[in-house]
């Protein structure tokens, strides 16, 4: 089974200007596209370090203007902070300004913290992403919506513009629970997991199980944080220091209110000790990730290479370096389902 790579970014702050980051991180999206990476996903975070760019169709359209092949997306748009119809137009605009190049993350928000800036309650967020889905879909695909639920009542609002790609971009969904992924298959969106190889693998088994064959083979991904460099001693030493900054970011919503309960899921321990950061020598890299790919039978790679305190010419070097060394090697390492 083939596999293939994407980029995944949060663009979290690392300490510099936030200008320079963002002209940084646009210099990595094309370095992916020159690497030959498949996709390049972007999270959405608000009121937290964790992302400085909590708005994402904005630095795609940016990404978009700077790259011709590599596929451009979220994962994910937090579907209870936008009016759908708002973010009907978004899709249709950023798909048309990338050349039909556009992939499409949803979700319901995973942070109460966030949904309850823009007055969400988290406790509604499962039905307000379920209305807003099912009109983001008749709204790429339809010239008029009308829909009648409870959050959202539409009467046959003309759609002026849609994507370029038919009948819609794809979709994506970042979910570690097994129950959800039946489901996600049934709707034919691609499905990323993260957390420890072997829960991943229930988690795409179930999802894999529910697919329909007929619509080709789906995109079982698993995301990992990554920093490759010439030796592991070096690795470690440098990915140390640069997980803390991350893990101030990834947890500053909830350490503000006392909150410490997903510590344990988040620290350095976890990340060590799970797998969920891979660190080392491109050959250390390579020996990890395949087992990851054995183990939870990913057919995708989604990577995080800049991330924490990591300087650009860190993320850059571990970017070519895995480019150049590990990437040929793990290309038909997926496991077979099963």
């Amino acid at each position: 089974m083939a596999v293939t790579f994407g980029v995944w970014d949060q663009l979290d702050d690392n300490g510099m200007p936030v200008e320079r980051l963002y002209q940084e991180r646009l210099e990595m999206v094309a370095a992916a596209e020159r690497a030959g990476f498949r996709t390049y996903l972007l999270s959405e975070h608000h009121g937290t370090p964790l992302s400085t760019a909590p708005w994402p169709a904005l630095f795609l359209a940016a990404a978009a203007a700077r790259t011709s092949r590599i596929r451009l997306g979220t994962l994910c748009f937090i579907l209870p902070l936008y009016h759908p119809l708002a973010l009907v137009e978004q899709v249709a605009m950023l798909d048309r300004l990338s050349g039909g190049r556009l992939d499409v993350g949803v979700s319901r928000g995973i942070s109460p913290h966030e949904l309850g800036f823009f007055g969400v309650d988290a406790a509604e967020g499962r039905a307000i992403f379920d209305e807003s889905l099912a009109i983001l879909r008749a709204g790429m695909t339809q010239d008029r919506v009308t829909y009648a639920g409870e959050h959202y009542r539409l009467d046959d609002v003309p759609i002026a513009i849609h994507p370029m790609q038919q009948p819609h971009p794809p979709l994506w969904y970042a979910t570690a629970s097994p129950e959800t992924a039946p489901q996600l298959a049934r709707e034919g969106m691609r499905l990323v997991s993260g957390g420890p190889a072997d829960h991943a693998r229930a988690v795409l088994d179930a999802y894999r199980a529910a697919w329909d064959p007929a619509a080709g083979e789906p995109v079982a991904g698993l995301s990992r944080h990554v920093l490759v460099c010439d030796g592991d001693d070096e690795a470690l030493a440098v990915a140390r220091e640069a997980h803390a900054t991350w893990f101030a970011s990834m947890m500053r919503l909830w350490h503000e209110r006392g909150d410490h309960s997903w510590d344990d899921m988040f620290s350095w321990e976890a990340a060590t000790t799970h797998g969920t950061f891979v660190l080392g020598s491109p050959q250390t890299v390579r020996d990890r990730l395949a087992e990851a790919l054995a183990v939870s039978g990913a057919n995708h790679l989604n990577l995080v290479f800049s991330w924490g305190s990591l300087t650009h010419e860190r993320q850059r070097r571990s970017l070519e370096l895995f480019a150049r060394e590990v990437m040929p090697a793990l290309a038909g390492a997926g496991a077979p389902a099963g």
